[in-house]
């Protein structure tokens, strides 16, 4: 088995970078404003896009969980606390 450490820092490094979820959403929008008619209109592609940032979301917290669980070892090149 891998050690957990350098596996986490490889993986963490291969993500892409952050990009605003919801840029899609108002490109195909095509709106400034959200209005209740826009809603209205369009809720089968909001709900969509509200399923996506949910196993978005999902994803990070079982990230989350399973680093909670490594074992703290101190690392020598971050300052105390960080």
């Amino acid at each position: 088995m891998a050690e957990p450490l350098p596996e986490l820092i490889q993986r963490l490094a291969a993500l892409p970078p952050y990009e605003e979820p919801l840029a899609a959403l108002w490109q195909q929008l095509g709106a400034r404003r959200l209005t209740l008619r826009l809603v209205h209109e369009h809720w089968q592609l909001l709900d969509q896009y509200a399923g996506e940032r949910d196993d978005e979301t999902n994803g990070r917290l079982k990230v989350i969980r399973r680093c909670q669980k490594l074992t703290p070892i101190p690392l020598p090149h971050l300052p105390l606390g960080f």
